[in-house]
């Protein structure tokens, strides 16, 4: 007899893009599964195989090659997250090819890609799986919501207890008081 596997998707989390820009580790928990999602690894110790964003889509471009590929920058007041959208995901390349106007609101859910430079720097990318034009509103929540959850994972890493966060802490030399002047700032961009 066979048994039903519950199906749980991986939370997005949460990240601004100056953190997610900095990441430079990511994990693959089952090497063996092609399937398996990988998973970044961020200077805060978010462990994330998804990402939700908003912010300012400030470009957009049409790449064609072989396949049409969108590229696209979207910044939340602490720097650019670059997102791309190709023939891999239909939908999620029709959403971003149906944005017209550009500079506009945007929340994005996608999955994260690093890619290692010939001059041996890490690129992280945002892969979109979905694309909404959104507003100011949605994009200053989104700031509060984040900074929230930047400084819990600060908390974790000044506490120094948990064995990933010690872990993280090792790996990126992680000074906190960066990391809470990103969130501050961010958090001061949309009341003033």
């Amino acid at each position: 007899m066979e048994t039903k596997q519950d199906f749980k998707r991986e939370s997005a989390k949460r990240i601004f893009a100056r953190e997610f820009n900095m990441t430079r580790y990511d994990v693959k928990f089952d090497e063996s599964d092609d399937k398996s999602p990988t998973f970044i690894i961020t200077p805060t110790g978010a462990l994330a195989s998804r990402v939700l964003i908003s912010g300012i889509m400030t470009s957009k471009e049409r790449k064609t090659d072989k396949n049409v590929l969108y590229i696209a920058k979207v910044n939340d007041n602490s720097s650019d997250f670059h997102i791309t959208a190709s023939h891999f995901n239909p939908a999620a390349q029709q959403q971003l090819a149906a944005v017209r106007e550009v500079p506009t609101f945007v929340t994005v859910i996608g999955k994260p890609s690093m890619y290692k430079r010939e001059d041996g720097r890490t690129f992280v990318t945002l892969r979109v799986e979905d694309l909404v034009v959104t507003d100011k509103l949605t994009r200053d929540l989104w700031i509060l919501d984040t900074a929230k959850a930047t400084y819990n994972r600060i908390a974790l890493l000044e506490e120094g207890e948990d064995e990933f966060m010690k872990d993280v802490k090792a790996k990126y030399s992680t000074d906190p008081n960066v990391f809470k002047a990103i969130a501050k700032s961010a958090v001061d961009s949309i009341v003033e």
